[in-house]
């Protein structure tokens, strides 16, 4: 699964105030990971079941 690098995030406060953030590098890849959760999706929902080992290779890297 390609993870952007740069993303912006729309919410709503507390108080019901729209937000708007705008996230790069890795904490943007984490929020989309957390989003994920939010909308069911787990890790194992981007596993290929034909090759589960092969590396995509549009995946980003995080060393």
């Amino acid at each position: 699964m390609v993870r952007h690098d740069r993303i912006t995030v729309r919410y709503q406060n507390m108080q019901g105030e729209t937000k708007k953030l705008r996230l790069k590098n890795y904490p943007a890849i984490v929020a989309q990971h957390e989003i994920d959760h939010l909308n069911g999706i787990l890790f194992y929902d981007h596993i290929n079941d034909d090759a589960p080992f092969k590396l995509d290779p549009n995946a980003v890297i995080i060393e």
